[in-house]
């Protein structure tokens, strides 16, 4: 197997120098380096820098570090898969079972029987949190496919173009992909698309009137109840077009935000880099805040589980907090709130209840 491995890491290198192009496997071999790098300790800043370096390259980095990632998240870092865990095994079996579609080129002849091996692999070990799911056994056998989450799960999938579309909580997208086209649907819920550039095809999503295209970029699109439809860039530039009366074309560059509201202009706005990490954290099943009154992070948590957190008092939903949360945790967070707050936690059948002490 070892042998096996290394002829397959040797040819692809051999491959990748004849054509100046990165192959798929070999990314995916370093995006599973850098994902067991993290896993055992936070990177300096140097390393960190290294890190942004090779994202901003091939965009296809970022779905593979994306997938890396997501087999880590939420583990109880190496230690949960016992004393005989070995990282370099781990990466083995990584680049002998890759991530693939048996519509890639570069997927080899026997992928459905590697991505099933893999998957007992990833299932078997046990390092996916509860809620957080890649969906490596979906298959592309149709031109159409639709894909859903159940609140609280966050999903993982892996296009076949080589881009990823992870699904946030209670979300519903249809997937069509064909020679000319690539599209995503977005019913409802929220979505991260790190999209495979690809100037034939561009890559559309729509949100009931409101279309995004793109080329080779990652964004995010959140189509919500009662709320307007959002647009989040974190890389390169994305087009978003509003039908209705007021139709209108914008060009949204990298920590820039558009919100589409009926019958308004489009709003655009700046967003930090720090922001936008922070708004993604959902993306490893975690609700970051900083500053945030009480009561838009409780809105929040409804979207994660059926427990909600209530106030007694209305005002104290206009009290603060900062802090990093599981989101399917709401009584942790109510917890923690109340300590930092001065607060009392109560119940109300399913429901956390807030008050004031004494």
């Amino acid at each position: 197997m070892r042998r096996l491995a290394h002829l397959q890491r040797t040819r692809s290198r051999q491959e990748s120098a004849m054509n100046g192009r990165e192959t798929s496997a070999e990314i995916d071999e370093v995006a599973a380096r850098w994902a067991v790098r993290i896993d055992n300790a936070p990177l300096r800043s140097d390393e960190q820098a290294e890190l942004d370096v090779w994202l901003s390259g091939d965009v296809r980095r970022l779905g593979a570090f994306a997938r890396a990632r997501a087999v880590f998240a939420h583990a109880s870092r190496s230690r949960a898969l016992g004393p005989g865990f070995n990282p370099d095994e781990f990466l083995a079996g990584l680049e002998t079972l890759p991530i693939a579609n048996p519509h890639d080129p570069e997927a080899p002849d026997d992928v459905d029987r590697r991505q099933s091996r893999r998957a007992v692999l990833i299932g078997g070990s046990g390092v996916l949190a509860a809620g957080i799911s890649v969906a490596l056994g979906l298959r592309w056998q149709t031109a159409a496919n639709s894909v859903s989450t159940q609140r609280g799960e966050i999903r993982l999938v892996p296009l076949p173009d080589g881009s990823t579309m992870t699904l946030n909580t209670a979300s519903a997208a249809h997937v069509e992909f064909s020679d000319r086209l690539r599209q995503v649907t977005l019913k409802e819920g929220e979505a991260l698309f790190d999209v495979a550039r690809d100037v034939v095809r561009p890559f559309v999503v729509m949100a009931g009137s409101t279309s995004v295209r793109a080329v080779g970029t990652s964004f995010t699109v959140s189509r919500i109840e009662a709320r307007p439809v959002q647009v989040l860039v974190r890389q390169g530039t994305v087009e978003v077009e509003t039908g209705g009366q007021l139709r209108s074309v914008s060009q949204i560059g990298a920590n820039r935000r558009a919100v589409v509201r009926q019958s308004h202009p489009v709003e655009i706005s700046s967003v930090n880099s720090a922001d936008v990490d922070r708004e993604l954290a959902w993306r490893e099943g975690m609700l970051s805040f900083e500053d945030c009154p009480l009561r838009e992070a409780a809105a929040q948590f409804a979207r994660y589980s059926d427990s909600h957190i209530l106030f007694a008092d209305p005002a104290i939903g206009n009290e603060t907090i900062t802090g990093l949360y599981a989101a399917n945790n709401p009584r942790g967070f109510a917890q923690s709130a109340a300590l930092s707050l001065g607060l009392e936690i109560g119940a109300e059948g399913d429901s956390v209840v807030l008050r004031r002490a004494g």
